[in-house]
């Protein structure tokens, strides 16, 4: 008989905002290391119910929008209006703990409650953001006397995540009492990188194990048949573009080598792929406009389509050193040559480097360059050729990761 395992996560396929998390993947493989997960997720508009998806048992939970009619309001006001901004400093700050999520707290209890009737349970993971999902497990664990683990994808209340709500600095520091309280409760924490891992052990006193987000190497079963074209040379970033992340020290990097070499667009493409908000960058960097192809959102499998058509794929970092992007690992699974700037001496420069897959680079100049010898060699062979290290890379693939977490759970079962 398999163990079981209740997996709690806001955020589940088909729901696209799961992509970035690997626990689509954690429920594929956990089988083979035998648990059986059983998971509970939300869904709009509809009563609690049970299916199987994938050959995985899903229960999904209705999600009642808590201060509804205040929320939305705030849908209907321009953000640039006083009245949006008073509107949602008063959510954020004084009603929606711990998130925006918390409506989904009370099915998702009773749903859980429910499922520990017919299954017997030995732990709970709960996987946050949202950090409700956090809220959850607390409950159910105390209720039903099961253990269970808090698993960070991303910072909660750590000092690297405080840039993201500097305008929200009351609800930052009651998150900090109820992050405390809540997860004082859990055996262990999982988080994304050794050094998230390491800040939130010295914040919460709680034993706490790294796992990053890795890739699932049957997401790239069709790489195989798809190559960069010969003709030009494709440049891309794929993915969601936070504020935080650096983009000025690349753009002008590339302005100097397409001065420089004056390249022509039709030999040269810069792709970004991905949020609305990438389109702003063609109106501050004008004279780059004719380089730059825009391609709003698109599914995982064609995002990962549009890697593997590419030379170089690049990642925009920011100042925090333990920022993993999954972008990251899907990028090393495609096999292509990457670029990141800055470079910021973290988690990134080393994957690059231990990995051969890429370079991560702090100067326009040496981006410049860089991009110079890298098309010199694209014009000389038809592509831009690595040398990676597919044993180091390989210990990112999720089955791998997956069995790291069952030990894990193992321990934490004992």
């Amino acid at each position: 008989m398999k163990k079981k395992l209740l997996i709690i996560t806001y955020h589940y396929p088909p729901d696209p905002s799961s992509n970035p998390y690997p626990t689509s993947s954690w429920a594929k493989y956990l089988s083979d290391f035998g648990w059986e997960p059983i998971i509970l997720t939300s869904v709009y508009g509809e009563a609690r119910t049970s299916n199987v998806l994938n050959k995985r048992i899903v229960y999904r939970a209705k999600h009642e929008q808590a201060y509804k009619m205040l929320v939305n309001w705030r849908k209907k006001i321009p953000s640039s209006k006083l009245s949006f901004k008073l509107l949602n400093f008063l959510l954020i700050n004084f009603l929606l703990y711990p998130d925006e999520k918390r409506g989904w707290f009370e099915e998702a209890f009773k749903t859980g409650l429910s499922i520990a009737e017919k299954y017997p349970i030995s732990i709970i993971l709960s996987v946050g953001a949202p950090w409700t999902d956090h809220c959850v497990a607390s409950a159910l664990s105390m209720k039903l006397h099961i253990p269970w683990i808090a698993d960070y994808r991303d910072p909660w209340t750590q000092k690297t995540s405080a840039p993201y709500r500097v305008k929200w600095l009351i609800h930052n520091s009651i998150s900090r009492v109820i992050e405390k309280k809540i997860v004082n409760s859990c055996s262990c924490c999982l988080h994304a990188s050794d050094i998230w891992a390491e800040q939130l052990t010295a914040l919460l006193k709680k034993r706490v194990f790294s796992i990053p987000n890795g890739y699932d190497l049957d997401d790239f079963s069709h790489v195989t048949e798809l190559e960069p074209t010969t003709e030009k040379i494709n440049i891309s970033y794929v993915g969601t573009l936070h504020f935080t992340q650096r983009l000025d020290i690349f753009l002008e990097g590339f302005d100097i080598f397409v001065k420089q070499s004056k390249i022509s667009e039709r030999k040269c493409r810069l792709n970004l792929i991905g949020t609305g908000e990438i389109a702003l960058i063609k109106q501050k960097y004008q004279p780059l406009g004719k380089y730059i192809h825009y391609i709003p959102y698109v599914s995982k499998e064609a995002a990962i389509s549009y890697m593997a058509q590419s030379h170089i794929l690049l990642l925009f970092l920011n100042d925090d050193t333990g920022w993993y992007p999954t972008k990251a690992f899907e990028y090393l699974a495609c096999g292509r040559a990457i670029l990141a700037s800055p470079d910021n001496g973290g988690v990134i420069s080393e994957l690059l480097r231990m990995s051969g897959s890429g370079v991560a680079l702090n100067s326009p100049e040496e981006i410049a360059l860089w991009l110079e010898e890298t098309i010199r060699e694209f014009h000389q062979y038809g592509n831009v050729k690595i040398s990676p290290n597919i044993q180091y890379t390989g210990q990112y693939e999720r089955k791998n990761l997956t069995e790291r977490l069952s030990g894990i759970l193992n321990d934490q079962c004992r």
